[in-house]
């Protein structure tokens, strides 16, 4: 593996979008659709915030929900520049130490072509048998990677011209910065270091140390117990500092394995592989227990809260087993005996579903909205069809014949 892809956010191929007019062609986008973009913005109608949302600490998070068209700009971006599936690793060569949104990439190992899974559990892996660990945590990540830091990705990374990388900033940016709930954010923030972060890898490595970032999560770790880190802080928060990234204080954590058990992404990393805390063992089977007792009653097994239930106990045990517990089988099939019922209600909704879809497939089915519909009432006649076979096979039928288009 080369020195350059270890290292840095590299475009993997030399295809490049040279005027306007490719870029348009590029993403399937009209004249009148980047008009409709810009007045969108001008009106603050391009994004709506979402309420509710909670950082650890109680302070309210920044999410938005950009709109369709912002919506349907920002997935071809994704799927036809970040990370296309043709070819299958993408325009951009990721460094092996970024993780979370960057796609999982092929990489060739002595011969053999080999999968690098970017999930948080692989980060955490790297990090087993470490005796010391060093956490840092960049504050409000995404509302400090402004549009300029967005523009130089597109030109210094992409290579893409001036006209182009602008417009472009612009289709990812939400008030002169990238916004948590857009679909391009994530890729963005992976490669919003791109230009300071190899340095400081390359100077960690050379004092055998690990380095990893998720998103915003900076994890360094060393095989010597009691390691002083006070040499990668400094050089971590000049780095930060160079992109005007400030350091959340509070959760800049060292542990040592000799008097904690060393978590990393959730995880124990104390062992050849990361292990699930053994209190969130212990939660995840009494959450099986207590959804069994749930399903004992027949009228609350085919309720709406039911389903979430049941989909939050699936979520823990699903992820028991992408750490390879050993109980994890015995759970699933535990809960796989109580899935969710459906009523009488629930063909009523998957008629009303499928109307809707029959109503707007000519004109809808390229949109995003109608493919999630179409999705929805899949999900839905998956469960209708456990008690009214007949009911679901019938609507399943007419579900065919309005398949959305391939966008």
């Amino acid at each position: 593996m080369s020195l350059d892809y270890q290292y840095y956010v590299k475009k993997r191929v030399s295809r490049s979008i040279p005027s306007l007019g490719v870029l348009k062609r590029t993403l399937s986008i009209t004249d009148s659709e980047i008009t409709q973009f810009y007045a969108l913005l001008e009106n603050g109608k391009a994004y709506r915030k979402v309420v509710g949302t909670f950082k650890s600490s109680g302070v309210e998070r920044l999410v938005y929900d950009p709109d369709p068209l912002v919506r349907k700009i920002q997935r071809m971006i994704n799927s036809r520049i970040f990370n296309p599936k043709k070819p299958k690793e993408g325009l951009i060569l990721w460094p092996t130490y970024l993780y979370g949104s960057v796609p999982n990439t092929f990489y060739l190992n002595e011969g053999k072509l080999e999968l690098q899974s970017r999930d948080y559990i692989s980060c955490a892996k790297t990090h087993c048998l470490r005796k010391s660990v060093l956490k840092v945590d960049i504050s409000d990540f995404y509302e400090n990677i402004h549009r300029e830091d967005v523009f130089n990705i597109f030109k210094n990374v992409l290579k893409y011209k001036d006209d182009v990388s602008s417009i472009l900033a612009d289709f990812c940016t939400y008030e002169d910065k990238i916004p948590q709930g857009g679909l391009t954010s994530s890729f963005i923030a992976s490669a919003a270091l791109f230009d300071v972060e190899p340095k400081l890898v390359q100077r960690l490595h050379k004092k055998k140390l690990n380095y990893t970032r998720l998103v915003d999560d900076i994890t360094v770790s060393s095989f010597h117990s009691n390691y002083d880190f006070s040499l990668a802080i400094s050089l971590i928060k000049e780095m930060l500092l160079k992109k005007n990234l400030p350091i959340n204080e509070d959760k800049l954590i060292i542990s040592n394995h000799s008097n904690s058990a060393t978590l990393v992404h959730g995880l124990r990393v104390n062992f050849k592989e990361p292990r699930l805390p053994e209190n969130e063992i212990s939660k995840i089977r009494a959450s099986v227990r207590g959804l069994e007792r749930l399903a004992e009653c027949s009228a609350y097994r085919v309720s709406r809260d039911y389903r979430k239930s049941h989909a939050m106990c699936m979520g823990r045990i699903n992820r028991m087993q992408r750490i390879g517990h050993n109980k994890a089988k015995q759970l699933l099939v535990r809960v796989l005996k109580i899935l969710p019922l459906p009523s009488h209600k629930d063909i009523i909704t998957c008629n009303k579903l499928v109307y809707r879809l029959e109503k707007n497939h000519p004109n809808d089915k390229y949109k995003y909205s109608y493919k999630r519909i179409y999705n929805l009432a899949h999900f839905e006649l998956n469960i209708l069809q456990r008690t009214f076979k007949a009911q679901a096979k019938s609507l399943r039928n007419r579900l065919r014949e309005v398949k959305p288009g391939e966008i």
